[in-house]
Formats: C-alpha cells, sequence, structure tokens
C-alpha cells in the first residue's frame, strides 16, 4: 500500500518542485482564496479539502486543460 498526498499530486500535476508545492501556491494556481493557514483543525481541514477538490478536477497532468504549461 502506499498514500498519495496532496503535495505529490500537485507536484505530478503541474510538474513543480517540492519547494513550489506549498498550499499558499498550490492556492494560488487553483484560485483557491488563501491568506493564511488557519491553524484551527476545521478550519484548516475545510481550505485543504477545496484545495483538493479542484486538483482533483483538473483534467490532466501539467495544467488545467491538459496542455503543458
Amino acid at each position: 500500500h502506499s498514500a498519495l498526498d496532496m503535495k505529490a499530486y500537485f507536484m505530478g500535476m503541474t510538474h513543480s518542485t517540492w519547494k513550489q508545492a506549498n498550499l499558499k501556491n498550490m492556492a494560488y494556481y487553483l484560485d483557491v482564496p488563501f491568506v493564511a493557514l488557519p491553524h484551527k483543525a476545521v478550519e484548516d481541514a475545510l481550505l485543504q479539502s477545496k484545495i483538493f477538490a479542484r486538483l482533483a478536477g483538473m483534467n490532466g497532468p501539467y495544467g488545467r486543460d491538459g496542455e503543458r504549461e
């Protein structure tokens, strides 16, 4: 069994580096409002779920429409 985390998935879909694949950059790339991580369990989970939902909705690797960026 192996897990796939959001950071690794984002890196694969966008060909970004480990350093580039942070929550702030993911939110910006995926048009999810982000000011700062609230550090409250429910709010953190909601923010991460919005980012993951957008990420899962991407059409394919490399970008939103499947084309290399």
